[in-house]
């Protein structure tokens, strides 16, 4: 045999194998195939192709290297080198370049090839449809039958008609219409992604092959027909236009012996057009054409013809089956293909298959394993551009979904950081939408501002006018969302301006482009912008630009036949506004029904309407209310009626919404419907009440699981992604009505746990990172070895998904869920996961504190937890109440007689004021001053005991205020008892486990201590001062084993080395509170003075780069720091250590928050600027009494030091009036304790603990700080 004909031989044997889907067979003929043969390009076009049609995009790319390094050279040159250029190599070049979209994702750069080579392969020939002469193809090479197309199939070839009428056609080989095929592939596929306006390219597309199409039906070219009438089909989603294609081809490989499988796959393609008409699979058309398709595909022994046809058939029924049901057999099908090494198929099988559910229930493991099954696939065939498809999917279902919402965002953000450099606008724009989106449903409105900015400046890159009007639009909701939260009216309406110039200027333009439907509802939120505008500042104007944008919307919709909801609802709310209450319920019910009556409608379409409707019922209800007194019976009895169908509808609205997943809406939908239940009284409204609270519970769970779904890093970071996801108004709304509810149902335990449910929870959830076992459990852990595995399995897991990529991280996180569920079936295991998660548990019980009462002596009757409950949204009138628990779980609830509004004034009058004048609270008067907050307190004379240990719980604008030293009666609180603050119950029973952990550890470190002071001012003043210091660190030595670090060597590092290794650490000099950025706060340490002052100067810097930077420990710097081996005690002798951020939420951040998330169990701080001397003397207060009760205590293999009580007693002394320099509130008021009550420690023998609590100790002396 001559080469020529080995080649083609070889090239008719591929094309054999590909037709009927024998991958394998087809594979192993082409790596046998000598060198020389299968390096020849007419072999590569054929083998590139089976592989493509395949979907093993590897092998494809493999089969295609010589030409990917030449196109790689020729990327540089301006154009092609005209000498190389013929049939063949042109096909190759076009292939290859549309095998790198696949693999790599290479779309520019096949467009780039494709725009050099458009001019150079065009043809006219097509568009003759009459026969032509040679002397100018070039494809004169080409010969033969080679056919692609990714769906579609070949007949075996063999000499037939069509094949020798081919090479009659006067040289119009295959090779030359593969040309056009695949040039129009590359261009399609730009056009999908951006790169390309799609609507013309595709209409242009459709033309083109429409010529080549009908060219291949009349010069009798049937295989070439069969994939450009593929690749046709579907371009101008014209299905009765496709069907007519579909005829014409069938009409022409009807009963021929060699073109069964293309007569299988037309009616295959036949059926799936008649069913996108909603013919049923039971109609007569569809199942003869089902059925013949089966019988080809059966006679010729079709690799997954079958299975193709089991796909559709599902596909269609899908409607009727449970979706649990539904993805069993979607896996079983992908399972099929990739048992026949069908990968493309197989792949897309599973993909578009995903569901899109907030509550997947017992589907997610189904869910899950389709993912993660086509994500394996992918992987293995090197499909770089279905794995960007498939990562979408993914995302989508994850960011609707509470357990996984955190890691699929985290995924999301890491994808958006490190896009692929040739990533479509189109994918941006999706990517950048679901993240806008996600980031509004969590109530971050800035954030989702930002991203679809971002969203908006890709789709400015895509030709598609669609686009960009989209985008647009959803920028312009973003900004009204905004305004929506921000508190700041001007600002405000910047957002709002900004807003409604981007509608006015894309309104205009939809218009013009003819894209009506888009500029009716460009122009009713025009309507509602100005409406906003109204109500935000009372401008008046804008009532009447709301009715000329309102007009131009409705004008649009009745030129046009459009149905815009959002006009609908601006004409309800306009009529409303005239005080016209009947249209807007008439309008409403019938958009409700038309709703209802259309079966595709959605249950968040549904849940808009019964909202709507509800609302307007309610408006209707309170319009006549006021005049009921002037109706009849049957009159007073209609206006009920409105009241009932209200509540009716909104309970509808919530339950459909409950369906259609959004957290936002449906925790809107639940207190809107709290709202109407709470406006009048009812007979049972105890039991309406108590179902409306077992509904708060599931949401708040819901919500509960999204918040703690975010990623768990060793930073700052997600503590600030999860109080974004709690800022919202409605999740906070969502807290004071469960709170109202709970006090009207009058159960104070209740509302006590919805109180600690609202509080702190984001900084609750990240100490779960920092959970320490106690060492008896962990060595229970490693002597059983299941359990030990399972620990170490879970461990490893939860590490190793923080390193993974985007889509790997969602899978690394569910595998870890998984493992985690099966550890909450072992004891043992159990108690790490409840210690881990203790954090979480909100309980205040016997139980929980069990292991603290026994080391620290005390009783449970001798701990109260005291919250005071201030509501997110507060006037000047909110009365703020009281409530106190027991470890028993009794709780006793009182409204106090004070006012967040006097609050907020004493604040004002009393701690707010000029840097040179004197502090209001060290003047004479200053206890009096106190007194006018007694109310806060008063109540605890009766509902505590003296004595007993209190922990505080402010809320709000309450945290501000030394509540330790109000007066109850003739003492002020701490003299009464002992004090510990906490922002909630969670992180003070967390701190009790660390205290625990520490104290019972037999290798915990039981004599390392650290001071560490710095002072910088030079002059006599502060010379002084320095001296001062260092007699202080002398005398707190005595008492303290301190490892003393001052001037130069108290530096961030040399802090940081205390964290890790020391028992105790005292800082005593400068802190700074940033209230511009609280993550800036900081201690100030050594050379670091001038730069805290000069710190605004640092804003342009984010918290960590200036952190990073800095020579000061900031609040990012202790959040980095590890302390949770040490679990030290930490006291912070400076100005404003103990002031936090409060955010939304009740949300602390500050230095002792940092400190305490870092690992330590306790910390003592000040709450507003103190003198150094009055520090000082605290310092030595406070560390004397430790030392007498040490001295006190009994020698025992653990020793206990109460640190409520010593700074009891340290604030008590300094606050007798004797003592002059120290008795005004000023100096002794500010100290406050956090976390633990107590300290524990394992002293091994009488010197160890005689040199821990006062023995020498080496120090140096360098310049040393003042506060």
């Amino acid at each position: 045999m001559s080469g020529q004909e080995i080649v083609g031989t070889a090239r008719r044997t591929i094309q054999q194998l590909r037709s009927l889907g024998a991958w394998d067979e087809g594979h192993e003929y082409i790596t046998g195939l000598p060198e020389v043969v299968r390096s020849h390009k007419q072999v590569i076009i054929e083998a590139a192709q089976l592989y493509l049609m395949q979907g093993h995009y590897a092998r494809a790319w493999d089969m295609c290297e010589p030409t990917h390094k030449r196109l790689s050279s020729l990327a540089t040159l301006q154009e092609p080198l005209r000498r190389e250029l013929n049939a063949e190599t042109i096909c190759l070049w076009l292939l290859s370049a549309y095998i790198s979209i696949s693999r790599h994702g290479k779309i520019a750069t096949a467009l780039d090839l494709a725009d050099r080579l458009r001019d150079l392969v065009a043809d006219d020939v097509f568009t003759q449809r009459v026969q032509s002469s040679t002397s100018a193809d070039l494809a004169s090479k080409g010969v033969g039958h080679t056919d692609f197309t990714e769906h579609t199939l070949s007949a075996p070839i063999m000499e037939t008609r069509a094949a020798a009428h081919c090479r009659g056609c006067h040289g119009v080989s295959e090779i030359r219409i593969l040309i056009q095929f695949w040039l129009w592939k590359i261009l399609l596929c730009a056009a999908e992604q951006g790169f390309l306006d799609e609507v013309p390219t595709k209409r242009e597309a459709a033309s083109k092959l429409d010529e080549i199409r009908l060219w291949t039906l009349e010069h009798d070219r049937l295989r070439e027909a069969r994939y450009i009438t593929y690749a046709q089909i579907g371009l101008l989603k014209d299905t009765e236009s496709d069907m007519e294609c579909l005829r014409q081809l069938l009409a022409s490989v009807r009963n021929s012996p060699a073109m069964k499988v293309e007569e299988a796959q037309t009616h295959l393609d036949l059926a799936r057009c008649l069913l996108n008409l909603e013919r049923d699979v039971a109609d007569p058309t569809v199942s003869e054409h089902l059925n013949r398709a089966a019988t080809l595909f059966t006679e010729v022994r079709h690799t997954y013809g079958m299975l193709d046809l089991k796909d559709m058939q599902l596909t269609q029924i899908r409607g009727s089956l449970i979706l649990e049901e539904f993805l069993k057999r979607k896996i079983e099908l992908g399972d099929a293909y990739f048992e026949k090494h069908c990968y493309q198929q197989g792949i897309k099988c599973l993909i578009f298959a995903i569901p899109v559910s907030h509550e997947l229930g017992h589907v997610q493991d189904e869910t899950t394993k389709m993912i993660e099954h086509a994500q394996k696939e992918i992987r293995k065939v090197g499909a770089t551009f279905q794995e960007q498809a498939l990562f979408v999917c993914a995302v989508a279902q994850t960011l609707v979904r509470a357990p996984e919402y955190g890691y699929g965002r985290k995924s999301l953000e890491d994808y958006l950081s490190r896009l692929p450099e040739e990533t479509g606008p189109i994918i941006e724009v999706q990517l950048r939408t679901s993240m806008s989106m996600a980031s509004a449903n969590s109530g971050n409105t800035d954030e989702a501002a930002r991203q679809a900015e971002m969203a908006f400046e890709a789709a400015l890159k895509t030709p598609s006018y669609d686009e960009r009007s989209a985008a647009a639009f959803l920028l312009a909701v973003s900004r009204i969302r905004q305004a929506t939260a921000l508190g700041n009216k001007s600002v405000a309406m910047l957002a709002l301006s900004n807003a409604s110039i981007l509608l006015r200027l894309w309104a205009s333009l939809d218009k013009v482009m003819g894209c009506h439907i888009q500029a009716a509802d460009k122009f009713a939120w025009l309507a509602s912008v100005e409406l906003q505008a109204n109500m935000l500042v009372g401008d008046e104007l804008a009532l009447e630009r709301l009715d000329r944008w309102l007009d131009e919307a409705r004008q649009i919709s009745n030129i046009h036949d459009i149905v815009s909801e959002k006009v609908y609802e601006m004409e309800i709310l306009r009529a409303a506004r005239l005080q016209d209450y009947d249209t807007p319920v008439r309008i409403a019910r019938e958009r409700l029904d038309v709703a209802k009556a259309v079966s595709a409608s959605s249950h968040f379409h549904r849940a808009q309407h019964s909202t709507q409707l509800s609302i307007c019922l309610y408006r209707r209800f309170c319009a006549r209310a006021r005049t009921m007194g002037q109706l009849s019976a049957n009159q007073r009895e209609t206006v009920a009626k409105d009241y009932s169908e209200s509540i009716q509808q909104a309970n509808e609205a919530y339950s459909l919404y409950s369906k259609a997943g959004g957290s936002e809406m449906i925790i809107t939908s639940l207190n809107y419907l709290f709202d109407l239940l709470s406006e009048f009284p009812f007979d049972n409204m105890v039991d309406i009440l108590k179902s409306w609270l077992e509904e708060a519970t599931k949401i708040e769970n819901f919500c509960d699981a999204m918040r703690r779904s975010v990623a768990m890093t060793f930073n700052v970071q997600s503590l600030l992604e999860k109080r974004m996801i709690i800022s919202g108004k409605q999740y906070r709304k969502l807290y004071d009505n469960a709170f109202e509810a709970c006090k009207k149902i009058d159960d104070a335990a209740a509302a006590w746990l919805w109180v600690q449910k609202s509080k702190a929870r984001s900084l609750s959830d990240v100490f779960g990172i920092r959970a320490v076992l106690p060492v008896s459990l962990l060595a229970s852990i490693q002597a059983d070895s299941g359990a030990y595995a399972l620990f170490e399995k879970e461990r490893l897991l939860g590490a190793a998904a923080l390193e993974k990529g985007p889509l790997e991280y969602l899978n690394a996180r569910r595998l870890t869920e998984e493992v985690q569920v099966l550890m909450k079936e072992h004891p043992l295991l159990r108690q790490v996961l409840d210690l881990r998660e203790g954090a979480f548990n909100i309980g205040f019980s016997q139980e929980a504190l069990s292991e603290s009462l026994a080391l620290s002596g005390a009783t449970s009757e001798d701990i109260k937890y005291v919250e005071w409950y201030v509501p997110h949204e507060t006037s000047s009138e909110t009365k703020i109440i009281l409530l106190v628990r027991a470890l028993d779980g009794s709780t006793i609830m009182r409204e106090l007689s004070i006012t967040t509004g006097s609050i907020e004034s004493w604040i004002k009058r009393r701690l707010v004021y000029p840097r040179e004048a004197r502090a209001p609270l060290g003047e004479s008067s200053a206890r009096a001053r106190l007194r006018e907050l007694a109310p806060l307190v008063s109540d605890l004379g009766q509902l505590t005991t003296e004595e007993d240990l209190l922990i505080l719980s402010p809320s709000g604008v309450l945290n501000c205020l030394p509540i330790h030293a109000l007066p109850v009666g003739d003492k002020t609180l701490i003299e009464r008892n002992p004090i510990v603050y906490s922002s909630n119950s969670a992180i003070f029973g967390h701190a009790q486990m660390r205290a625990v952990s520490q104290a019972t550890n037999p290798s915990h470190p039981t004599e390392r201590a650290s001071l560490l002071s710095v002072y910088e001012s030079d002059g006599i003043q502060g010379r002084a001062e320095r001296d001062a210091i260092y007699k202080h660190a002398n005398e707190v030595s005595k008492m303290m084993a301190f490892h003393i670090r001052t001037g130069d060597e108290a530096s961030k590092s040399s802090f940081k080395e205390a964290a890790s290794s020391s028992d105790w650490i005292h800082y005593h000099g400068h802190a700074l509170f940033d209230k511009r950025d609280v993550l800036r706060s900081c201690l100030v340490l050594a050379g670091g003075l001038e730069e805290a002052q000069a710190s605004a100067d640092t804003t342009h810097l984010s918290a960590t780069e200036a952190s990073n930077a800095s020579r000061n420990l900031t609040v990012a710097d202790i959040f980095e720091v590890d302390m949770h081996v040490s679990a030290p005690h930490v006291t912070v002798m400076a100005c404003d250590s103990g002031t936090q951020d409060i955010a939304a939420g009740n949300e602390p951040l500050g230095i002792i928050p940092a400190l305490l998330y870092a690992g330590a169990t306790s910390v003592v701080g000040a709450l507003w600027p103190v003198e150094s001397a009055a520090a000082r003397r605290f310092s030595e207060l406070f560390y004397s009494h430790l030392r007498v009760q040490r001295d006190a205590s009994p020698r025992k293999k653990v020793m206990v030091l109460n640190l409520a009580q010593a700074l009891r007693s340290s604030v008590c002394e300094m606050m007798r009036r004797e003592n002059v320099d120290t008795k005004v509130p000023l100096h002794w008021a500010p100290y406050v304790l956090y976390g633990c009550w107590f300290r524990g420690f394992q002293p091994s023998s009488t010197a160890e603990c005689s040199k821990f609590m006062g023995g020498s100790t080496e120090f140096a002396m360098s310049p040393e700080g003042t506060l």
